[in-house]
C-alpha cells in the first residue's frame, strides 16, 4: 500500500513538471494543466500558478485560480476565481468568484459572486449567489434561485426559500417554512408560506 502511494505521488510530480507552463515574460502569467498539494507543506507547482485542468490535494491545495476539476481530501483554496467542479472532504474556499458546482461535507464559501450549486452543511456567498444552495445553513448577500436548508438567509434577491426558518430583508418570491421573515413584505413574518411579488 505504501509503495502504491509513493508511485502515485511520483507520477503526480512528474506530470506537474511536464505540464507546468509559463507564458512570455511580458505577462508573467503562470499556469499548469495538473497540480497537487499538501498545503502548507508543499504545492506543486507553487501557489501563484493558475490551474487549468485537474488539481488533486492530499491535505489542502492552494493556487491562484482554478478552472476544471478540483479534488481535495480536506480543503480546496483558490485565492482568485474558480470555474468547474470542486469536491472537498471538509471545505471549499474561493477568494474571489466561483462559477462552479461546490460539494463538501462542512462548508462552501465564496468571497464575491457565486454562480452554480453549493452543497454542504454550510453554504456561504458573501455577495451575489445565483443558483442552488442545499445545506443546513445557506447564506447569501443578493440571492437569485433556490435555497433549501434548515436556515436560509439572503439580504435581498428573489426565488424560492425552503427551510425551517427563512430570513430576508428584501425578497421577491416564495418562502416555505415554519417561520418566514421578509422585511419588505406587507406582512413581514408568516408561518408556513410568505409570498412577495
Amino acid at each position: 500500500m505504501k509503495t502504491k502511494a509513493i508511485r502515485i505521488a511520483l507520477m503526480l510530480a512528474v506530470a506537474n513538471v511536464l505540464l507546468t507552463c509559463q507564458a512570455d515574460d511580458r505577462t508573467r502569467e503562470r499556469w499548469t494543466y495538473v497540480a497537487s498539494g499538501m498545503y502548507p507543506i508543499f504545492e506543486c507547482p507553487e501557489r501563484d500558478y493558475d490551474v487549468v485542468g485537474l488539481r488533486f490535494n492530499l491535505l489542502a491545495g492552494r493556487h491562484r485560480n482554478m478552472t476544471g476539476v478540483d479534488f481535495g481530501t480536506i480543503v480546496n483554496i483558490c485565492d482568485g476565481s474558480c470555474s468547474g467542479v470542486e469536491f472537498a472532504g471538509i471545505c471549499n474556499v474561493v477568494g474571489d468568484s466561483a462559477w462552479a458546482l461546490q460539494i463538501s461535507a462542512a462548508c462552501n464559501y465564496s468571497h464575491h459572486d457565486a454562480r452554480g450549486m453549493q452543497l454542504a452543511l454550510v453554504n456561504w456567498g458573501d455577495e451575489d449567489m445565483v443558483g442552488l444552495q442545499l445545506g443546513g445553513f445557506n447564506c447569501a448577500g443578493m440571492f437569485g434561485g433556490c435555497q433549501i436548508g434548515v436556515l436560509n438567509s439572503a439580504e435581498s434577491g428573489g426565488g424560492v426559500q425552503i427551510g425551517v426558518v427563512n430570513v430576508s430583508d428584501e425578497f421577491v418570491g416564495v418562502q416555505f417554512g415554519l417561520l418566514n421573515i421578509n422585511l419588505s413584505s406587507g406582512v413581514p413574518v408568516l408561518p408556513i408560506m410568505n409570498v412577495m411579488f
